[in-house]
């Protein structure tokens, strides 16, 4: 990470406030089947959640 970005990223993140509802959420899915995946830039993370076609329901 560039040092401006990484700057940035962490004036950010100071200034987001999740609410208890959203923290356990967050926590939930990368505790369960979610996961940060770098981006092909790998500039960026993205939630990607995978399941198998079996338990489609279950994501959806």
């Amino acid at each position: 990470m560039h040092m401006a970005n990484e700057k940035l990223y962490h004036a950010m993140r100071k200034s987001i406030q999740l609410t208890n509802q959203q923290r356990f959420m967050k926590i939930g899915t990368l505790l369960g089947d979610g996961m940060l995946a770098e981006t092909t830039s790998k500039n960026n993370l993205r939630l990607k959640i995978q399941h198998c076609d079996k338990q489609r329901d279950f994501v959806f």
